[in-house]
């Protein structure tokens, strides 16, 4: 089955959740992946440790789109911890894909990168 054929995937790449910019968040981080150009955006509004507020820009592949919304979708109302235990097999069963090659992986995880990266920023 190809990747357009994944509901879940088209879904959110064309609806993608959260796809806008906070106005003064708490926490901002972004991650590129070089060997195809995409790059993700994160913002967040966190409380104490909880996910309160969610939004992300990216430029990049349907994938990498659809990815970052279902992670984002996954962790609001969530603790940072929940971010740093997901995985990528987690995300890829999220986005019912775990047959994916490892260069579309690569593509899937920006967006759990982005918030990675976020996270570390703030200590």
């Amino acid at each position: 089955m190809s990747l357009i054929d994944k509901k879940i995937l088209v879904f959110h790449a064309k609806n993608p959740t959260f796809y806008n910019v906070l106005e003064d968040p708490t926490h901002t981080g972004a991650a590129e992946n070089v060997s195809c150009g995409d790059s993700v955006r994160v913002q967040a509004r966190i409380d104490g440790d909880v996910f309160i507020e969610l939004a992300f820009q990216s430029a990049g592949c349907m994938l990498c789109r659809a990815a970052t919304s279902c992670v984002l979708e996954y962790l609001l109302g969530k603790k940072n911890d929940d971010a740093l235990r997901l995985t990528e097999a987690d995300l890829l069963t999220m986005l019912d894909a775990p047959d994916i090659s490892y260069g579309r992986r690569m593509c899937a995880s920006l967006g759990l990168n982005a918030v990675r990266n976020m996270l570390q920023q703030k200590g």
